[in-house]
């Protein structure tokens, strides 16, 4: 996960018509699974979604669900392309979302918060997996027992460990910090299961009163920049999509556990 605060490699996908696609004749292991990520309005009633381009191409109204935070799950129908408009500031935020680019979703069964990151699909896409439980009920320590068994596994004293989310009412999503070594600090998120310990890492180089991992961090990570998006059931565990806030903007990463491989990611630019 490349956390740099510039836009990573985005490109607009523009509206193809035509016979919807099967998403999962497509999917192979390996490749990006056929999603796009994207921000809700000021009223929580509407999603601007951007993907790259896929071969063949995506029709976007095959996407007809999101999730926008927590596993908030919504019915979306498309609306039509928008193109960047005059007065466009190019921020991915709710201030902005009737002048920037991209294609809009309209949220058919309720609304969800506004200005947050949503993950969006279609029905292959769930052929493959489901949607599974998670409940944030606030960012809260992990365990001694955790702790230590972290640090062990790692050979590494652990300095911070916090716990994101429950999963599936046991397995658990936390963010650990390990104690520097000399100027090389070490992040990971962790996700802890029956199966055992999964780490995806985020190393950096830290001099004193120098940024870490994002620019303008203070050297410092903070688990309530960490918000999970949504995640997803598989044969091989799971799919996270957990977005990473920082000063100047967001970036979104799709991980599948096991390896914690990257599917997908995507970057929210949105300050100064």
């Amino acid at each position: 996960m490349d956390c740099r605060p510039t836009v990573l490699g985005l490109a607009i996908a523009l509206v193809v018509f035509g016979p919807p696609n099967d998403a999962a004749a497509y999917e192979t292991r390996g490749s990006r699974p056929r999603v796009a990520f994207g921000f809700t309005d000021k009223t929580g009633a509407r999603v601007l979604a951007e993907w790259p381009e896929f071969v063949p191409p995506l029709d976007p109204r095959t996407l007809t669900t999101a999730l926008c935070g927590a596993s908030k799950r919504v019915t979306v129908s498309f609306v039509g392309y928008q193109s960047a408009s005059e007065g466009d500031s190019g921020r991915q935020v709710a201030e902005n979302f009737d002048r920037a680019q991209g294609s809009v979703y309209r949220i058919i069964d309720g609304k969800v918060a506004p200005d947050v990151t949503c993950i969006v699909f279609g029905t292959s896409f769930l052929s493959t997996r489901r949607i599974a439980t998670v409940n944030i009920a606030g960012i809260a320590p992990c365990s001694a027992s955790r702790v230590q068994r972290i640090g062990a596994e790692r050979s590494r004293p652990v300095a911070r460990c916090s716990r994101l989310a429950v999963l599936e009412g046991a397995d658990e999503l936390l963010l650990v910090e390990f104690q520097p070594k000399g100027s090389d600090s070490l992040a990971t998120l962790v996700l802890a299961t029956s199966r055992g310990l999964t780490f995806n890492d985020f190393p950096a180089k830290c001099e004193a009163g120098s940024s870490c991992w994002r620019e303008g961090d203070g050297g410092v990570i903070n688990a309530r920049d960490f918000h999970l998006v949504g995640a997803f059931r598989i044969s091989t565990g799971y799919e996270l999509a957990v977005a990473w806030d920082a000063p100047e903007g967001q970036s979104t990463i799709l991980i599948e556990s096991g390896v914690f491989r990257e599917r997908a990611d995507w970057y929210r630019y949105r300050a100064p």
